[in-house]
C-alpha cells in the first residue's frame, strides 16, 4: 500500500496557511541562550511556507527588514515575535 502526502506551497498571506507571523509582526533572531538578538531584528515583509493540508507539519520562512533597510532570511523557529503587528514597518 502506497500513501501519497502532497505539499503545498504559500506565500505570506495566502489563507489556510499556517504562518506562525504574518507581515508587519516586529521579530528578532532567537540565540542560542533564547533571548532575543537585538542586531538581528526587524520586521517580516515576505515569506513562504510548505505544508502538508490536515497533518500539521510545516516549514515557514521569512523575510525581515531591518532598521537600517538591510535585509536577512530566517526559519520560523529561529525568530521570536518582539510586539504586536505593525502595518508601518516601523521599528
Amino acid at each position: 500500500m502506497r500513501m501519497h502526502i502532497a505539499s503545498r506551497m504559500a506565500r505570506l498571506g495566502e489563507p489556510g496557511a499556517p504562518f506562525r507571523f504574518m507581515l508587519g509582526d516586529r521579530v528578532a533572531w532567537v540565540r542560542f541562550d533564547g533571548t532575543p538578538d537585538f542586531q538581528f531584528a526587524g520586521v517580516i515583509v515576505d515569506g513562504v511556507c510548505e505544508y502538508q493540508p490536515g497533518i500539521g507539519a510545516y516549514k515557514a520562512s521569512y523575510l525581515v527588514r531591518r532598521a537600517d533597510g538591510s535585509y536577512f532570511g530566517v526559519d520560523h523557529a529561529h525568530i521570536t515575535r518582539l510586539s504586536t503587528r505593525d502595518d508601518t514597518g516601523a521599528l
